[in-house]
């Protein structure tokens, strides 16, 4: 979540609640797609949690969420191009 405040310019503990929110949406979105695996309890495979592909797509989704700048429509954008990119790249993160 740290790596995510910093992106948005985020300083404090107040919205923490919100941005788990967005955090756990994108991850759900790049599950959806294959990127990440979730188990049965809907937790995710922490190892790729740190990986800092996974993170900066987060990033990318959180900056949308946000109409960070103004620029949700790029970030959207950004985002997708990035999160298709790696489902395409043919299984690797979601068997890590």
């Amino acid at each position: 979540m740290e790596a995510v405040k910093a992106f948005l310019d985020i300083i404090g503990d107040d919205r923490d609640s919100d941005i788990q929110q967005i955090i756990d949406d994108g991850l759900l979105d790049m599950a959806r797609v294959g990127i990440l695996t979730v188990d049965g309890d809907g937790n995710y495979n922490l190892a790729m949690l740190a990986n800092p592909q996974i993170v900066g797509c987060v990033q990318l989704y959180a900056r949308y969420m946000v109409n960070y700048g103004g620029e949700a429509d790029r970030y959207l954008k950004n985002y997708c191009h990035k999160r298709d990119a790696l489902s395409l790249h043919g299984g690797f993160y979601a068997q890590q």
